[in-house]
């Protein structure tokens, strides 16, 4: 799924979930094609009352659930950000500070607990927050949740409004403040988990808190909320409420209903932080950066992805772990976030592909190509082939 979002007003500019369904199915008022019905829903008969229930299929993957709103994942490393601001702010680290990076942080190996960075076996060396950002470095925001404790890392992710209701109201759905649906990991959380038997346990560990600094723990937000909080760092700490109907008007001209006026949330950081976010997110997409290039199969030259534009992009890479049973991320989420132009935002995006592995190859190409619609800049030209040597997930059934 994909929220765009104007981030002057927070317009709507799209807004998709996938798999999708046909409307036109229910065109008498239900659904009567008994193929389609078949393909949408599971019959299943409650055991108590013996009544029959449909239930979306899950083979199918909820087509009629709208992800972009409701299709809460958790975040990856498109959270960092959020780390290194309260870092920064917090005063656990300064702008100049390196923390070393060996593959493998260290700190709670006495415990038995040495999580590693992403490019394991390899390292990234000494970073800043800044390099940090472009390499995307999990040993330097494991450190830094390490130096915070969860309730300062938990405060300033409702800051950037994650975990918080969007106050979007344009089509009805569940708000994001559900924490049954889209929560921050935090002792709270934690506490309602283990209430309702999804926790062993309501203690608070450490570990917890330094995955939470990479986007993992009990993190889980909507691509909506996601993108408001890219809206949130292009525009320095304004966040816009979402809409998609501007104004009602009649068949004769009248303007029958107006949206009201809305003034933004504002989240006050110091100028250097919001230049350090900006500056780490711009080196994304530039050499070096987590997704300057992709490479789609072994029969390719790698693709640049933000090669030809007249502007810079800002952006972030994510790609979010589902269990310890997936060593090589096979099931891992995709995530990508951007704000284009980085001086002069006029659009912010987040994009989400479940099961995707990497969001550098599922999803910045077509972030790369939409920014470039939008913004009258000349198309990315790639080709997808097959790597036998490197295969991706199966794709969901295709609704015919």
């Amino acid at each position: 799924s994909l929220v765009a979002l104007d981030p002057q007003d927070g317009r709507l500019l799209a807004m998709v979930s996938y798999p999708d369904f046909n409307p036109n199915a229910w065109s008498t008022g239900s659904l009567k094609d008994p193929a389609l019905r078949e393909l949408y829903f599971e019959m299943q008969v409650d055991e108590e009352s013996g009544e029959v229930v449909f239930r979306q299929n899950p083979a199918y993957h909820s087509p009629m659930v709208n992800r972009a709103i409701l299709g809460a994942l958790p975040p990856g490393s498109v959270y960092k950000p959020v780390t290194l601001a309260a870092a920064l702010e917090c005063g656990v680290v300064t702008l100049s500070e390196t923390v070393r990076c060996t593959g493998v942080y260290e700190y709670f190996a006495a415990d038995g607990f040495r999580p590693r960075c992403w490019v394991y076996p390899s390292a990234h060396g000494a970073v800043n927050g800044v390099q940090a950002l472009r390499d995307s470095c999990n040993c330097y925001f494991f450190e830094m949740g390490r130096r915070l404790d969860i309730q300062l890392l938990d405060s300033f992710a409702a800051g950037f409004g994650l975990g918080e209701d969007t106050g979007f109201r344009d089509l009805l759905y569940a708000p994001e403040s559900d924490i049954e649906s889209t929560h921050r990991a935090n002792i709270l959380y934690k506490n309602w988990a283990y209430d309702n038997e999804l926790s062993f346990t309501d203690e608070w560990y450490d570990g917890e808190t330094i995955t939470t600094a990479i986007g993992q723990s009990f993190n889980a937000f909507t691509p909506l909320q996601m993108a408001l909080m890219t809206m949130q760092i292009a525009n320095k700490g304004e966040r816009c409420t979402p809409y998609l109907v501007e104004k009602i008007v009649s068949s004769s001209g009248t303007v029958v209903w107006q949206r009201p006026l809305q003034a933004p949330t504002v989240l006050h950081l110091q100028e250097s932080t919001w230049k350090a976010l900006h500056d780490g997110l711009v080196a994304v997409t530039k050499v070096g950066g987590t997704s300057y290039q992709a490479n789609f199969g072994a029969f390719t030259e790698p693709v640049k992805l933000w090669e030809g534009l007249s502007f810079s992009v800002a952006a972030k890479t994510g790609t979010a772990q589902i269990g310890e049973d997936d060593p090589f991320d096979q099931r891992a989420h995709a995530w990508f976030t951007a704000f284009a132009p980085a001086t002069n935002p006029q659009i912010a995006l987040a994009m989400v592909v479940e099961n995707g592995r990497s969001g550098s190859y599922a999803c910045a190409p077509t972030i790369s190509n939409l920014i470039r619609t939008y913004l009258n800049q000349p198309l990315l030209a790639y080709n997808f082939i097959a790597d036998p040597q490197n295969p991706w997930p199966e794709r969901g059934l295709v609704l015919p």
